[in-house]
């Protein structure tokens, strides 16, 4: 008499169920990858406008933004991003209230600088589609 196998049969079941997951593994990391690899644009394109606002608020750079915006630019050029300047936006005359509130004689407004930044992210998973990144930091003139 012969003697069955139970477990015969389900080597081919699993793999048949590896067969069919692997694709959706696959996709979920290839997902995860694009995902971090936006954090990271984002968190470049950030210290590009922080580096941009630092330079707008010093004495002197007043009226500068062609400076500020190649600043900008030179940054996110270093780490691998490609920014027009006309991706770049300079005020340097902004008024910030201190205390969150409406502009008065008892609170009065400070003049501020801010530097934006807008990107259009390519996203490879989905085949002619952009994510639009962008940053923004203001800071405190000295002048």
């Amino acid at each position: 008499m012969r003697r069955i196998n139970r477990n015969q049969g389900q080597r081919g079941a699993e793999l048949v169920e590896f067969a069919i997951t692997l694709p959706f593994i696959a996709l979920l990391l290839l997902i995860v990858g694009q995902v971090a690899s936006a954090v990271s644009v984002q968190q470049v394109l950030s210290n590009a406008v922080r580096e941009g606002a630092r330079l707008a608020v010093v004495p002197g750079e007043y009226g500068q933004t062609s400076e500020v915006q190649n600043r900008v630019v030179a940054y996110a050029a270093a780490n691998g991003i490609t920014l027009a300047a006309s991706a770049v936006t300079v005020n340097q005359n902004e008024l910030v209230s201190p205390s969150g509130g409406a502009c008065s004689a008892t609170n009065p407004c400070l003049k501020a600088s801010r530097v934006s930044v807008t990107y259009d992210y390519p996203l490879a998973l989905l085949l002619g589609t952009n994510m639009q990144l962008g940053a923004a930091v203001e800071m405190r003139n000295f002048y």
